[in-house]
């Protein structure tokens, strides 16, 4: 098995054995985190500055649903996403550009 395939079973292992942790976090943030993390797809402003973890920026770009939704996103990222993935500038351009988990970036 290809290291690829291995972190995309364990990132599916999680999610099926995690539970409905992303309940409340607005469906098109929830898909557009899920994107990003298996594909490497890159997200809108929002979702960007939480990737790279500027909480500045996020609040700034929030809006309604999203400021309310915001501590419960940034705790699915912690629980659930892999750590290369987000957490800076770097690592969300570097896992975009490897194309996440599925690998098929540049």
């Amino acid at each position: 098995m290809s290291a690829t395939t291995e972190r995309r079973h364990r990132w599916a292992d999680r999610q099926a054995s995690a539970g409905p942790l992303s309940g409340n976090i607005p469906e098109r943030i929830h898909r557009a985190l899920v994107e990003h993390i298996e594909r490497g797809r890159p997200c809108g402003h929002f979702v960007t500055a939480v990737l790279d973890n500027d909480l500045r920026e996020a609040i700034g770009r929030a809006d309604d649903e999203n400021i309310v939704a915001l501590p419960l996103i940034v705790s699915w990222l912690y629980n659930r996403a892999p750590g290369q993935c987000w957490g800076s500038p770097e690592k969300r351009q570097a896992w975009q550009a490897a194309g996440g988990l599925c690998g098929e970036g540049s």
